[in-house]
């Protein structure tokens, strides 16, 4: 059964100053943020939502529980996601070469397959300002897959990781073609929905979006508007925009088998592992290491005006998430710093 989260813990901001608002304070500090919002949550239980700061500093609309944030490369989770449930639905192999799903792919592409680009082993190239390519600019997917296709690859596939933007917006495509639907439809209906995320969306600049979270930049000594950024044949790479009370239920999904199933979840938390027979610390679109012989499976996102990090203490039943809407921030830190905090038994004390 889906856990239920209390009404009460849901929609309230705790007022009271605790260990958790100390070190969101330091962090808003350091990072210049107007605004962080931090999800506490216990085997798939809200045990503290803390809500601190602004969401737009022009209308001087506060952060809360239901603030809408850009997430960026904790989207990747939910591609990585989508092609194993293609895989389950069996739709392809992650062994199969893109070139099956590419037309006229080049030569140099013939031995990278999915799990490549799932585990950031690909050796695909970066997109740069000289390919005709800027994130102000939108391509199609198939002048994006064109521009990529025009540069060496960067190793041999399966050779080293590398992170890669570029092979997981090649993976949203790949999924939209595969799924004869979009990327984002075919996430909504297959994770959104059954996981009851019903802010959690990807993003366009021109739709309306309720409790939209503005994103800033910090300029030496004040903070700017950031430009939203992200051409949309990127959205594989990062292009989730969700409340924080989304995420909660997320984390609550992943404690059951839908939409992911114990199978899937096996897969992408599992080490990668490298032509040299070295494993590598990151699965299917997700960090991931064992410390003291224990799970922790996490991501961090960063783009135009926002940070975010989620790490899942697995075998302690225990994630830390938190979102703030500055660029360049620190709340990578500020999450795990909340996750010892709760670790050590020290939380509250």
């Amino acid at each position: 059964m889906r856990r239920l989260f209390p009404l009460l813990v849901l929609l309230t901001v705790i007022a009271h100053a605790d260990q958790v608002d100390d070190l969101a304070a330091a962090e808003m500090k350091a990072s210049h943020a107007p605004g962080l919002v931090v999800a506490i949550v216990k085997k798939g239980e809200i045990v503290k939502i803390g809500a601190y700061g602004t969401a737009n500093l022009e209308t001087k609309t506060p952060v809360t529980a239901a603030s809408v944030f850009r997430v960026a490369s904790m989207s990747k989770q939910f591609c990585a996601a989508a092609a194993m449930l293609l895989v389950e639905d069996g739709k392809w192999k992650v062994e199969d070469p893109i070139s099956k799903y590419i037309p006229n792919a080049p030569e140099a592409w013939k031995d990278i397959t999915l799990r490549h680009l799932l585990t950031h082993t690909s050796g695909m190239p970066t997109l740069e300002a000289e390919d005709g390519f800027t994130f102000r600019t939108n391509p199609s997917s198939d002048d994006y897959i064109a521009k990529l296709a025009k540069k060496p690859l960067r190793f041999a596939p399966g050779d080293k990781y590398e992170y890669s933007n570029e092979g997981y917006s090649l993976l949203g495509i790949l999924v939209a073609k595969v799924s004869g639907s979009t990327l984002a439809s075919f996430v909504t209906n297959r994770i959104f929905k059954p996981a009851g995320m019903s802010t959690a969306s990807y993003y366009l600049l021109e739709r309306i979006v309720p409790d939209r979270a503005n994103g800033y930049t910090w300029d030496k000594d004040h903070l700017e508007n950031a430009i939203p950024l992200r051409p949309y044949a990127m959205a594989g790479s990062g292009g989730i925009m969700a409340s924080i009370l989304d995420f909660a239920k997320w984390d609550a999904a992943l404690y059951t088998n839908s939409p992911l199933s114990q199978a899937i979840k096996d897969q992408i938390w599992s080490p990668a592992v490298l032509n040299s027979g070295t494993k590598i610390a990151y699965g299917f679109g997700w960090s991931t290491k064992k410390k003291d012989g224990k799970l922790i499976v996490s991501h961090n996102g960063s783009t135009a005006g926002f940070g975010s990090r989620i790490v899942r203490h697995v075998d302690e039943g225990l994630t830390v998430i938190a979102f703030e809407n500055v660029q360049n921030g620190t709340v990578g830190d500020f999450a795990d710093k909340v996750a010892d905090l709760y670790l050590s038994g020290k939380a509250g004390q």
